[in-house]
């Protein structure tokens, strides 16, 4: 059963199956990403507006999987920022890591995943730690499809 309080989103351009908190929306994809925004209002992207952007970072050979996905987390982890906590997982039986870090006041919940011969990162940010555990739940709701 669907849970009331979340939204089912699917990027072709992605491939990423994904459930976000109501309020969420779709706010558009290029060759590469989707880009997911939680709006108070119709007004322009802030700081303050929480973001969810999928991005199919790039190919990678099958077997360099758990490898890549170190790898990039590695650098999410060594920017000059607070690093809250790291998490090595699987997503939909994929190596991924998340690593959770604060940057003036935002907190950023950022997954590196490689689906078979790809390496996507999930980046969800917003102000405060009020979103913190909807975005893990975000990132474990993840299905991979392609079509």
């Amino acid at each position: 059963m669907t849970d009331p309080g979340l939204i089912h989103f699917y990027s072709y351009v992605t491939g990423v199956s994904l459930e976000l908190p109501v309020g969420f929306e779709f706010a558009g994809e290029d060759d590469a990403s989707a880009t997911y925004v939680d709006r108070v209002d119709d007004g322009p992207i802030t700081l303050d507006t929480p973001v969810v952007r999928i991005r199919v970072v790039g190919e990678i050979e099958r077997d360099a999987g758990p490898d890549a996905v170190r790898e990039l987390a590695d650098g999410f982890a060594a920017v000059d920022r607070e690093t809250i906590s790291r998490q090595e997982r699987e997503i939909d039986g994929s190596p991924a890591v998340t690593v959770v870090s604060r940057d003036a006041g935002r907190v950023l919940h950022q997954t590196v995943v490689a689906d078979d011969n790809r390496l996507l990162s999930i980046i969800a940010a917003a102000p405060g730690d009020d979103l913190l555990t909807r975005f893990d739940a975000a990132v474990e709701s993840i299905r991979f499809i392609a079509l």
